[in-house]
């Protein structure tokens, strides 16, 4: 533990912008596990289901067939 002090003190000495945004960097890293919106995250993406009911995959919204006829927009559902 004394030598991670030891390197962060020499390593501040002789670059402290580098060890700033290596700080920034380790801190981005580890907040995300220890944020308590990751619990509430993970609880809702398993309540919500991935396939809705109802809407099957070839006639989702994504596969609109769309073509300009006399300068308007025509939107048509494959």
């Amino acid at each position: 533990m004394a030598a991670i002090g030891r390197f962060v003190k020499n390593a501040w000495n002789k670059e402290p912008v580098i060890t700033v945004s290596c700080g920034i960097g380790l801190l981005a890293c580890a907040l995300p596990a220890l944020s308590p919106l990751t619990k509430y995250t993970g609880m809702m993406n398993q309540a919500v289901p991935y396939n809705y009911p109802g809407i099957s995959p070839s006639r989702s919204l994504c596969m609109l067939d769309i073509r300009v006829t006399r300068g308007f927009l025509r939107l048509q559902q494959l």
